[in-house]
């Protein structure tokens, strides 16, 4: 909804979301942005069995070139140069398997965000709702150890640090602060719309707010 969320003062995002930092979004107008982009969660689909993911692998190109070689190591009598190229084949196919399977776990995990119970700011009370009823425009109230389940922006911290050490290497707790940046700042690519972090290591003394969009 909005792009480079981070480069913008509070004051325009709060513009372009119309909603109220002091009071949040009304029950109707949720109602609306629900109605108009859905809930916030990624579409669900049935789980992948695990054979349909190995057998996915026989279909990338490189397989079927590999296959080939063998095949011509064979008819040629090269037993030594096919046992090899069937070796590569093998180490190949369960790499990408268990790189896919890795992926679809994660994927599982990003939709279990969805399930999550967030304290949000609506009629000017403090609600406590499913993360896939947030919608653009809610104010989130976060505390430490609170997972962060939607793009945000924050507009108020207390005392916030963010760990980064899987990310940067930076083995120090990073304090994050709320004043824009400039638009050409790059940021790591899971976070590059809000500019605001996503992690489950948030340490902070009171609480952060957030506007979601």
């Amino acid at each position: 909804m909005i792009q480079n969320a981070f480069s913008l003062s509070i004051q325009d995002i709060v513009k372009v979301l119309q909603c109220d930092t002091q009071h949040g979004l009304s029950n109707e107008e949720v109602q609306k942005r629900l109605l108009r982009f859905g809930p916030n969660k990624i579409p669900e689909k049935g789980p992948k069995r695990r054979i349909l993911i190995l057998a996915d692998q026989f279909k990338d190109p490189i397989i079927y070139i590999l296959w080939i070689a063998f095949l011509l190591a064979i008819i040629l009598g090269d037993w030594p140069e096919g046992i090899a190229i069937l070796v590569v084949i093998a180490i190949t196919i369960g790499i990408g398997y268990f790189m896919e399977l890795q992926a679809v776990r994660a994927l599982e995990k990003l939709r279990s965000l969805g399930r999550v119970r967030t304290r949000v700011l609506r009629n000017g009370k403090i609600k406590t709702v499913g993360a896939s009823a947030l919608v653009p425009g809610d104010i989130l109230l976060l505390q430490a150890g609170d997972i962060v389940s939607a793009d945000a922006r924050l507009f108020s911290v207390e005392g916030l640090r963010v760990k980064e050490a899987a990310l940067t290497g930076e083995s120090q707790n990073i304090e994050k602060t709320i004043p824009p940046l400039p638009s050409d700042t790059l940021l790591p690519v899971f976070c590059k719309r809000s500019g605001f972090i996503r992690a489950n290591n948030v340490r902070c003394p009171k609480r952060m707010h957030c506007l979601q969009f």
